[in-house]
């Protein structure tokens, strides 16, 4: 049977297919996709049996863990790839404004002729320039050196980003959980093509949901953390509206 894309439908090589965890990598549009419903009737179930329990997953890249009994500490990596992009475009940028702003500090618009606006104005007309000069070098070395780190001590499940502030931050008290599941959305389009990435959903026992963590690629890494929170809180896993079917 020949597995398709599910976001570019091209025939994806059985090379780029793991039967083990029902995942499958298009090489056209780089999409991460479960591919169980393209099977599901047409292969033995132990064949396509997915490895949902912890002790069966690997520990996937860029994860360090350590469960201390009490505490457990998570770290990921971020990824680089669209640091390089930041660096470059951040770069180029900046170089142009920083001509602009050289010149405005040494006086070149300080002193306009008669009839023309004065030196106030070319700094209103820059400092959207320069804000986006600082705002991309800032996200370049943010995903560049940036790590997020969930952390469980006592009652509170904490993520954080460091050592660049970015938005994300939360602290939930792990009394309030009910349930952990991972939900996949629409990231983003490159050329009119989805591209998928999975978050890492709380559900509180209010029925209130909060997003732990986005922007995961890899499916296998997204389950993993999922089970292995799950097994430190001591939550049993069910299956949640919206969830995730890897």
């Amino acid at each position: 049977m020949q597995i398709t894309c599910r976001s570019c439908e091209t025939a994806v090589p059985a090379d780029d297919v793991n039967l083990e965890t029902v995942l499958a990598k298009c090489r056209h549009c780089h999409a991460v996709f479960d591919f169980s419903a393209q099977v599901r009737g047409s292969a033995p179930a132990s064949e396509v049996k997915k490895k949902r329990d912890l002790g069966e997953l690997p520990m996937p890249k860029g994860l360090v863990v350590d469960d201390g009994g009490s505490v457990l500490t998570i770290t990921r990596k971020w990824g680089r790839g669209p640091a390089i992009f930041f660096l470059i475009f951040s770069g180029f940028w900046n170089m142009i404004v920083g001509v602009f702003v050289v010149a405005g500090i040494a006086g070149a618009f300080n002193e306009p002729k008669a009839g023309e606006m004065g030196g106030w104005f070319i700094w209103v007309f820059l400092t959207p320039f320069i804000a986006v000069g600082l705002g991309t070098g800032y996200a370049a070395l943010a995903l560049l050196l940036n790590r997020t780190t969930i952390r469980v001590d006592g009652s509170t499940l904490t993520v954080d980003h460091a050592p660049f502030r970015w938005p994300g931050r939360r602290s939930i008290d792990t009394y309030s959980l009910d349930q952990l599941y991972c939900q996949e959305y629409v990231a983003y389009k490159q050329n009119n093509v989805p591209q998928y990435r999975l978050a890492i959903h709380a559900l509180q026992k209010d029925g209130t949901r909060v997003k732990l963590l986005g922007g995961i690629e890899n499916a296998g890494q997204a389950i993993y953390l999922e089970r292995l929170l799950e097994k430190h809180l001591g939550i049993e896993d069910r299956p949640v509206r919206d969830e995730y079917q890897g």
